[in-house]
This record gives C-alpha cells, sequence and structure tokens, in this order.
C-alpha cells in the first residue's frame, strides 16, 4: 500500500498507548516508504550493470550478449526461482551477426568525426579503408530511373562516393522518398553500383540497428551539424566489421511454482539483447530498451518468489530480439511450458518512463483484458492515459499471440526521446512511473490468471 493512503495521525493526547501507537504508525510509514525506495535502487543497480561497458552493449561483440544472461540467471538463482529448462536457466539456439569491434574512422574534408555521435555505418555495413570525393546527388537524377542507373553504374565514380542531403526539403517529398530508398538499397544489395560507398546526412540524431549479415558496400550515415564548414569534397573512412555466423546465444527461463493451480502459467517477459558496440570506443547502453523491462522483470520474480499465488509465475529473458525476435519465435516452436496453459503473457520492453502514460500493444485485441487494465488504473490513479493499440510485430509478444497465447505488449511513454543511440543511457532514466507499473501490473495479473 503506498504511503498516500495512510491517513495522518492526529495527537490530541499524549498518553503513553497513543504514543505507542503513534511511534509504531509512523515506523510502519517510513519501512514502507524505505521498502519502495529500496526497490527502485534495485531496478537501478540492474538498469546500471546491463547498461555498463563491461557488458559491451549486450550485443554479439566481446561476449556481451553472454555477460547479460549469465547475470540474469545469477540473479534468478540468487531469488531462488526454478530453471525451466531443466539443470540451467538456458534454452540454447545459434543467430548470425554484422559486428563492429574494431576501429570505425571517419573524416570529411579532414575533420574526423566521432563514431555513434557525428556518423554510424549501416548495421550491414562490410569493412572498409579508404579515401574518396564525394558526389552530391542531383534531384534531376531521380526524375528518369534510366539516368539514375547510369550515374549510379559509370566505371568513372569508382572509388567515389555518393551523397544524399535528407535534410533538403525536396527529399522528404512523397515522389522521391520511394527512388532514394531504391537507391539506398542499390548500395547494399546490386552488384552493378560503381560507387565505393553512400553517404546520407541526417538533421538531427542516429537511431542504429543490427543486420543479421553484411551488404555489398558501406552506407554511412553523418548528422549534418557534424560536418566542417563548406562543400564537402573528400572522405577517409574505415570500417573493421566481422560478420559472425553459428553464434551460440540463449533465452534465460525460470519459475516461481503455483501453491494451487502449478500447471496454470503467467507470464512476464523482456528481451536482455541490445545493439553492442559500434567500434571499439563506443556501445550503445540500451537503458530503457531493455534494461528497464529486465529490472522490472526481476523485481516482479523477487515479489512472486517471496508471495508466490495460486498460478505458477514464469520469468522469460528473450534474446536477439533486435535481431528480429528470434528468441521469442524459438521458444514458442520449442517451447518449455504448454503454450495453451499460459493464461496471459505481459511483455516488458522500453518501461522506464510513464509521465505521459503507457501504451498497450494486443489492446484491441484482447478487449475484456484491456478494459480490466483500464479500471485498475483510475482505481489505483496509476497512470495518466493508457494508450490502446492493435496487433503488431514489434516485440517478443507477438509470436506467442500468433500461437493464441493472450498477451499485452506494455510500454511507457514520455521524457526520454533516447532510442538505439548512444543516448539511451542509465543515468538519463527517470523511473517516474516504476512504482505506479509495478503495482498496476501485479493486480493486473491477479485478475487475469485467477481461477
Amino acid at each position: 500500500m503506498s504511503t498516500r493512503f495512510i491517513r495522518p495521525i492526529k495527537f490530541r493526547l499524549f498518553s503513553g498507548r497513543l504514543l505507542c501507537s503513534a511511534l509504531l504508525s509512523l515506523f510502519i510509514i517510513s519501512a514502507e516508504g524505505l521498502l519502495l525506495s529500496q526497490d527502485t535502487a534495485f531496478a537501478r543497480k540492474v538498469i546500471d550493470t546491463l547498461s555498463s561497458p563491461a557488458m559491451a552493449g549486450r550485443g554479439y561483440t566481446a561476449n556481451g550478449h553472454i555477460k547479460a544472461a549469465r547475470y540474469i540467471s545469477e540473479s534468478f538463482r540468487k531469488l531462488g526461482l526454478i530453471p525451466l529448462s531443466g539443470n540451467d536457466y538456458f534454452q540454447y539456439f545459434e543467430v548470425s551477426a554484422n559486428t563492429f569491434p574494431g576501429r570505425l574512422g571517419l573524416s570529411i574534408n579532414g575533420k574526423s568525426l566521432d563514431a555513434a555521435y557525428d556518423f554510424q555505418p549501416d548495421p550491414c555495413s562490410p569493412s572498409y579503408l579508404g579515401t574518396g570525393r564525394i558526389v552530391a546527388l542531383k534531384r534531376r537524377w531521380l526524375k528518369n530511373q534510366r539516368a539514375l542507373s547510369k550515374v549510379l553504374s559509370d566505371p568513372r565514380n569508382s572509388g567515389r562516393f555518393l551523397l544524399i542531403d535528407e535534410s533538403k526539403s525536396w527529399a522528404g517529398k512523397e515522389k522521391y522518398r520511394d527512388r532514394l530508398s531504391s537507391v539506398e538499397s542499390a548500395f547494399r544489395e546490386s552488384e552493378g553500383v560503381s560507387f565505393d560507398g553512400l553517404v546520407i546526412l541526417v538533421p538531427n540524431t542516429l537511431t542504429w540497428h543490427i543486420a543479421p549479415g553484411p551488404c555489398k558496400r558501406p552506407v554511412i550515415r553523418i548528422i549534418k551539424d557534424s560536418l566542417p564548414r563548406g562543400k564537402v569534397k573528400v572522405l577517409s573512412m574505415r570500417i573493421e566489421s566481422e560478420a559472425k555466423s553459428g553464434i551460440r546465444t540463449r533465452n534465460v527461463c525460470a519459475l516461481v511454482k503455483g501453491r494451487k493451480y502449478p500447471g496454470r502459467y503467467l507470464v512476464f517477459s523482456a528481451h536482455y539483447d541490445h545493439l553492442g558496440q559500434m567500434g571499439s570506443d563506443a556501445y550503445i547502453p540500451g537503458a530503457n530498451d531493455d534494461a528497464s523491462g529486465i529490472a522490472m522483470m526481476l523485481d516482479l520474480a523477487r515479489y512472486f518468489q517471496e508471495n508466490p499465488p495460486e498460478y505458477s509465475v514464469v520469468f522469460l529473458a528473450f534474446a536477439a530480439e533486435e535481431l528480429g525476435l528470434i528468441g521469442s519465435r524459438y521458444f514458442t516452436e520449442h517451447p518449455l511450458l504448454p503454450l495453451d496453459s499460459i493464461c496471459f503473457m505481459i511483455n516488458l520492453d522500453i518501461v522506464g518512463t510513464g509521465d505521459e502514460g503507457i501504451a498497450v500493444v494486443n489492446a484491441k485485441v484482447f478487449d475484456d483484458a484491456f478494459e480490466k487494465l483500464k479500471a485498475l488504473n483510475e482505481r489505483g490513479n496509476y497512470f495518466p492515459r493508457i494508450k490502446a493499440r492493435g496487433k503488431a510485430a514489434n516485440s517478443d509478444h507477438y509470436f506467442f499471440t500468433e500461437k493464441g497465447v493472450p498477451a499485452f505488449f506494455i510500454y511507457t511513454m514520455g521524457v526520454i526521446s533516447a532510442y538505439h543511440n548512444v543516448w539511451d543511457r542509465a543515468e538519463t532514466l527517470p523511473l517516474t512511473r516504476y512504482e505506479a507499473l509495478f503495482r498496476l501490473l501485479l493486480e493486473f495479473s491477479d485478475s487475469v490468471c485467477r481461477p
């Protein structure tokens, strides 16, 4: 119970009994406040650890994904949870990824730029070392596919880099967007391009991803304000990338056994992987996405282990979400429990804010459950808004829903806009509605899973 629901004590008479009662009430209030602060402190410790340089962005360089999985499994072990997969908490599978463990260097007209802050390679960019002149794309080339193809394949452009300025007003118009997209695709996939690479100028923050393998030639995005003054003429670039296949990664799976209905399961999930390193000097921390979800999941695991409900509670930390929901898909294809015994799944991804409310994917699919969630939110006054969304393949709930499992994907809204870049850091994550979401999830889970 929140301290705001405890009535203030009125001291009318300082009798011994009243004084003892008052002191006891104050102790309860202080203890409850301490408990709540410890919950947030627990979450911050998890987020700090998973977002630290030691985890290397929880990707496929420096064993980041393995370190994160071991940390989560050790947390499960310390809490006393039951391994879902038998002897340990792991469910193994293999993935492929294009990685950037080595040096990344870029200079324009002799000015050096910083990887992840000023520029970034496309996730599928291959290794490259070289210097070349920059050729700005002309709008008239986009009006004629034959003229564009001729420019791209002209052998005189070998050793040069084509430049697209997305900050120009015409670049955002619909009639040019598709053609610009096709140019970018040609650089990634086509053999018939003579340019060494593609440079794209963007007007604001960079957003990165991860690719399963390399493409034909490098594609580089640069924040336009990072460029030196004057016309861009010459580019020098060094990319050391490594395409890896047969990477052995793992989901981390644990169970709190139900007291009365052990074969009925509530599932909480979050993904622990992120984007890894961008060169040897930068990594993508992934504090909100999704160290925050793992923190909430572990906090819930701690609560349910201490307060086991009638039904069983399963905790799934998925790998390879950023590669295309591979870990959760693998689990649904090789389930460690009967999927038709899951009463509900709650997937937590990006839950470190909440000032503007929460969004619920699948709210329009599971109407009755969403009405329960809304009623509980109104009664507890947890969030100012709950945004209802429909079906979407944007996180680890998706393949469970495709298998007939009722599931919500919940994320928080407001304050922090950092996403898939170096600014998604633990120290700037406010956790302003962490307690509210924790309480709402407890109430909702009991309402949908109690027989």
